[in-house]
């Protein structure tokens, strides 16, 4: 039997006597109806429970004829991840009760639903159908995931590593990149990190047709309004920042391969020496 019916449905209802009973009227909410036919009809206006008055053929007094509800409790794991928006919780035995899950910002994820402790849907809207007992669900949310990737021009030229404790949502990664022998940084793009990012050494960044350049640690970072890129100029063997994943962050690392640095080419020198020495020897 239907259960739930939009405002202004009009509901047909039918009584048949089982053996030894005979009809004796309706009750709407409690109250007495003026029905005094098996059947009748009304019109829906708000939630309504409807009951059948019978009287034993053999005499007595009346018997009244309730339905059994349930209640269905439910709730969310942490409120300042989600909420549940559902059609009752008051559900008429064998009845059943739509529920959907909405995260309260992208910063965070719908899961699963759990009745009564044990997982049962990964679909945001869940139907709990053939009510036979009171019970709980819950909508469980967790703080969304990000992803952190990184590419470069030439992998064989440069060692990258990715030092993270979570990749939740607001979580801090560092990035470090370091050129091997006989190349060097040149450009870190990164796409995903959002405008302020980054801190200006002198407070103040300047900004000239959508482009806000940056002072960190006395080199150039640029971020381009048009693609929400930052461009960082590296020119070195070294690369580390922390990124805050607010979104997803790709990163992409230049290299060339005529960058040795003083200390290299002394390093590359003095082996050369060394083999010298050996050949006349």
């Amino acid at each position: 039997m239907k259960t739930e019916y939009n405002l202004g449905d009009s509901v047909t209802f039918t009584f048949t006597a089982k053996e030894g009973y005979k009809f004796a009227g309706w009750q709407v909410n409690g109250s007495d109806y003026e029905a005094a036919t098996t059947t009748f009809t009304i019109t829906i206006s708000r939630d309504i429970s409807i009951s059948a008055v019978v009287d034993e053929v053999s005499g007595g007094g009346q018997t009244i004829v309730p339905e059994t509800t349930y209640t269905v409790d439910i709730s969310v794991n942490d409120a300042t991840y989600g909420y549940v928006e559902y059609s009752a919780k008051k559900i008429i035995k064998g009845g059943s009760v739509t529920m959907t899950a909405y995260a309260k910002s992208n910063d965070y994820e719908f899961k699963y639903w759990v009745q009564n402790n044990v997982p049962v849907s990964t679909e945001r809207t869940f139907v709990l159908s053939d009510v036979q007992d009171n019970c709980t669900i819950v909508a469980v949310f967790e703080p969304a995931k990000r992803t952190l990737a990184y590419t470069t021009t030439d992998a064989e030229a440069v060692k990258i590593s990715v030092s993270a404790t979570s990749d939740s949502v607001g979580s801090l990664e560092t990035v470090s990149a370091t050129a091997r022998l006989g190349y060097r940084i040149t450009k870190v793009t990164i796409k995903g990190l959002g405008a302020g990012a980054f801190a200006d050494d002198n407070g103040t960044p300047t900004y000239e047709n959508g482009v806000w350049t940056y002072i960190v640690g006395g080199k150039e970072y640029k971020y381009y309004e048009s693609t929400g890129e930052w461009e960082l100029e590296v020119n070195g063997k070294a690369f580390a920042e922390d990124l805050l994943l607010n979104n997803d962050v790709a990163v992409h690392i230049e290299v060339d391969k005529n960058g040795y640095t003083a200390i290299e080419w002394m390093i590359a020198l003095g082996v050369t020496l060394l083999l010298l020495v050996f050949l006349v020897a």
